[in-house]
């Protein structure tokens, strides 16, 4: 006898209920039921039926923390270092985690702004390219598109895209928030507002279709957007018009810099990431 469970997301079960709301068994007693291992009572009689279910979960990814990455980038840097004493990628590597454990201690103080700023800050020390023609650092928007488009390419354990499955909802609120679309404040309005949402719309069938480097760059443009109001003084520091979608903002980074940085460690160490901006010089000697 085959019994047939309905499929539920690890979030379901942690939260005892499944998508309508309703209320289900205790996270313990629903795994024992469908992994199988309930034990036939003797004092009763009838068929004792063993389940063989098959469940699909939501993945869910343990945020690591700067120190852990630190220690997962250890022999890569160590190996690195006897390449080259001061390589590049080791550079951005240490740029990043440090910008990335004070915004932690700042996120830690309630202190959004700041955190944001720094936040960003560690995610340009990953994808900040210098351009020679220029002799002057390449735009944001190319650099980290294409940081993007590369990391993803190389996550092959899908850390990133379990990362966005699992704060989907976070996703979701981000896409929907008109104060993040650059749409909306080329021209303010209650109708600009409503069509701001479409990415939001849009994301339900990029989810379907894992299109991750299309979520990841929307996600991105819309905290790009508040990063920029704040770096360039278009918002007041503390101000209370903000406070919702710079939460959103911070809590998505928070999540996916450590994911980035996770996949950099384990499969970035020898990727050419482009010429590093302002790499660290010795005092000239007269």
């Amino acid at each position: 006898m085959r019994l047939c469970l309905p499929v539920f997301s690890l979030a379901e079960l942690y939260s005892g209920r499944n998508c309508s709301g309703r209320v289900r068994l205790p996270l313990s007693e629903s795994l024992r039921r469908i992994s199988g291992t309930q034990s036939p009572d003797k004092n009763q009689g009838g068929m004792h039926v063993t389940l063989n279910v098959e469940t699909k979960v939501s993945p869910t990814m343990t945020k690591l923390t700067v120190r852990d990455l630190r220690r997962r980038w250890k022999p890569h840097k160590t190996r690195l270092q006897d390449h080259q004493p001061d390589h590049p990628t080791n550079i951005r590597f240490h740029r990043c985690c440090s910008w990335l454990d004070q915004s932690q201690s700042l996120m830690e103080a309630t202190q959004l702004d700041q955190a944001l700023i720094n936040q960003w800050i560690a995610f340009n020390a990953l994808y900040g390219q210098w351009d020679p023609d220029r002799n002057d650092p390449r735009g944001d928007r190319e650099c980290w598109k294409r940081f993007c488009e590369v990391v993803l390419n190389l996550d092959q354990s899908e850390v990133i895209s379990a990362t966005l499955q699992e704060h989907k909802q976070l996703v979701m609120t981000l896409l929907e928030d008109e104060y993040l679309s650059n749409f909306y404040w080329k021209e303010p309005s209650l109708k600009r507002a409503r069509q701001s949402k479409k990415s939001m719309f849009d994301a339900r069938t990029w989810y379907l279709e894992q299109r991750w480097v299309m979520i990841l760059e929307r996600c991105l443009e819309r905290v790009y957007l508040l990063r920029c109001q704040l770096v360039h003084g278009a918002a007041t520091y503390g101000g209370k018009l903000n406070r919702t979608s710079l939460k959103r903002c911070v809590m998505l980074l928070d999540c996916l810099l450590p994911a980035m940085l996770h996949v950099f460690a384990d499969h970035g160490a020898d990727r050419d990431w482009g010429l590093l901006c302002y790499p660290p010089l010795k005092p000239a000697r007269s």
